[in-house]
């Protein structure tokens, strides 16, 4: 299971090690949008929130975390205590962690990820990666930052910490 702050390179490297270790990939993201029939980002500015976390719930309660698979975890999936409760159950959890600067440079780079504040994209960076960081660091098993690491570096780390977790 792959949690970081949006721009952390998540589903960058669900799939490489999707290719690796010859497991699916279960993108929260991918399945949220499956059941509302929009972007995300289009759903949040015309629902809210509120509502896409209650969609991303039900979409969490679907998975099955004993299965051999990668879950590719939406940024704000840790700031539900139920969701991590059914995801971590069987699941190793990876944070990829990548400094604020590095995420506000690839979020103004990518253009199209939603606000999760009314502030700027700086402003929404720094209050909410900073809120965040404990909940990332409460559920992380494996710590790996993806700014001084390539995907590749990033996936041997996982498989090796997979095969001997201790």
């Amino acid at each position: 299971m792959l949690i970081g702050y949006r721009g952390s390179g998540k589903s960058t490297v669900a799939t490489l090690l999707a290719g690796q270790l010859h497991w699916p990939v279960v993108s929260t993201d991918n399945l949220i949008v499956r059941q509302t029939g929009r972007p995300i980002a289009d759903f949040v500015r015309e629902e809210g929130w509120p509502a896409f976390r209650k969609v991303e719930s039900t979409v969490i309660a679907g998975i099955d975390p004993a299965l051999q698979q990668i879950i590719d975890c939406g940024g704000g999936v840790i700031e539900s205590p139920e969701n991590m409760t059914c995801l971590t159950q069987e699941s190793t959890v990876v944070w990829l962690n990548v400094p604020e600067q590095v995420v506000l440079e690839r979020l103004m780079r990518a253009g199209d990820r939603p606000l999760l504040s009314e502030s700027d994209m700086a402003g929404d960076v720094l209050i909410n990666y900073r809120r965040r960081l404990p909940l990332y660091r409460r559920y992380a098993d494996l710590e790996l930052n993806t700014a001084t690491r390539t995907p590749a570096q990033i996936c041997r780390s996982i498989t090796d910490f997979i095969a001997n977790p201790s």
